[in-house]
Formats: C-alpha cells, sequence, structure tokens
C-alpha cells in the first residue's frame, strides 16, 4: 500500500475534516430534532477533546518517565470514533430502511482504517492508538447512554438530501486540510517542563560539576 494512499485515509481522521463536520452534525441535532439533542453531542465532544488534551500533555510532558510505552496517544484514533460513531448512530435512526445499518458499518470501516493508518505511518503506535480508540469508545458510550432515544425522527426526501449534503461537505472539502493540534499540544507540554518544572529531566552527571568541600577548622 502506498505511503500517498494510506496519508489520504489518515486525513479523514485530522480535526480539519471531524471538527467542522461535529459542528455540522450538532446544528443538524438542533434542527431535526431538539436543542437538548444537540447539547448531547456538543458535551460528548468536549469529553472527548478535553480527554485526548489531557492525556497527551500529561504523557508528552511525563510519560518518558513512567515507561509506559506511550508518547502521545492517538488524537485521530479518539475524536473519529467518536465523531463518525455519532453521526453513523443518529443516521442509522434517522434513515428508513437498510441504508442507517450500512452507513453504520461504513463508518466503522473508515474509523477502523484511520486508526491502522496511524499505525502504518508510524506516526503512533499501536499502544497509542489503542488508548485513543478507547477514548472514543468512552465518549460514544455517554453519548448513547444521555441521548434522547425515545425522539427518533425519520428523515424522507429533501431533508435527507439536505442532510446527506451538509455532512459530506466537509468531508470534500476540507479533507488534505490539516491542523497543528499536535504541535499546539506539544508546546503546552514544553512549556510545563521548561517554565514550571513538571518531570524535568534531572542535569546530566557529567555537567555537575562538584564544588570543592570547604575546609573544616580545626579545633
Amino acid at each position: 500500500m502506498s505511503h500517498h494512499l494510506i496519508s489520504f485515509v489518515s486525513d479523514f481522521g485530522d480535526t480539519a475534516v471531524t471538527l467542522p463536520l461535529a459542528a455540522i452534525l450538532v446544528l443538524c441535532l438542533w434542527r431535526v430534532e431538539s436543542p437538548a439533542s444537540s447539547a448531547i453531542a456538543l458535551r460528548t465532544l468536549g469529553l472527548c477533546l478535553g480527554a485526548v488534551v489531557v492525556l497527551k500533555v500529561t504523557f508528552i510532558t511525563c510519560g518518558r518517565y513512567w515507561d509506559a510505552g506511550l508518547v502521545s496517544p492517538s488524537g485521530h484514533a479518539a475524536i473519529s470514533l467518536t465523531v463518525y460513531g455519532m453521526a453513523a448512530m443518529l443516521l442509522a435512526f434517522w434513515v428508513s430502511g437498510g441504508w442507517g445499518v450500512a452507513l453504520a458499518v461504513a463508518a466503522a470501516v473508515l474509523v477502523a482504517a484511520i486508526a491502522i493508518s496511524r499505525v502504518l505511518l508510524r506516526i503512533h503506535t499501536v499502544a497509542e492508538v489503542v488508548v485513543g480508540l478507547l477514548v472514543g469508545a468512552v465518549a460514544l458510550g455517554v453519548f448513547a447512554a444521555n441521548y434522547r432515544w425515545h425522539e427518533r425522527p425519520r428523515l424522507g426526501g429533501s431533508n435527507l438530501l439536505l442532510l446527506g449534503l451538509a455532512l459530506v461537505m466537509p468531508l470534500a472539502v476540507l479533507h488534505g486540510e490539516r491542523l497543528p493540534a499536535e504541535r499546539w499540544v506539544r508546546q503546552a507540554a514544553v512549556m510545563l517542563r521548561t517554565d514550571f518544572g513538571v518531570c524535568r529531566a534531572p542535569q546530566a552527571r557529567s555537567e555537575i560539576v562538584e564544588r570543592p568541600r570547604r575546609a573544616v577548622p580545626r579545633a
């Protein structure tokens, strides 16, 4: 498999694509269902993003001292599972017939492909991708537990077409764009080490100059 194709798949998980898609999904929930459902999706996204940032900053700053085999848990995996999972879950109820199930399967395949691509590109280790998927799964579980499942409108005709165009638009227009989110997180981790002394590496022995002992005065 070519590097270009793997990068093409990976870019579907970049925050330049997933965050606008999530914003459109929140607006669709507001329009199709209710502000309460929209707020649940927004809180779910905030939970996922917050957990990813905290884990990344923590492990980038201190992970090498814990020997945990983690440096930067995969945000692509976490956010992709959360956003595409929410979209598939909602479409499975909004779309009649077997289309909803087909869309759910397609979303699962896409998330798995994004996760695998991060390992193939050697951007993340398997452990980092697994941690990212766990974060996404927890966030998606929170959404499923809080979503108002009794409100299940069925869409059809022009409304379904508009919804499809709204969700596909960020994938078509923004795919290939990349936000420097990882760089921002690493800058925050460096600031914690250098400015606040969090998990700062001890000075190397070779750089330590032993001060001469003071002569002990004789009685």
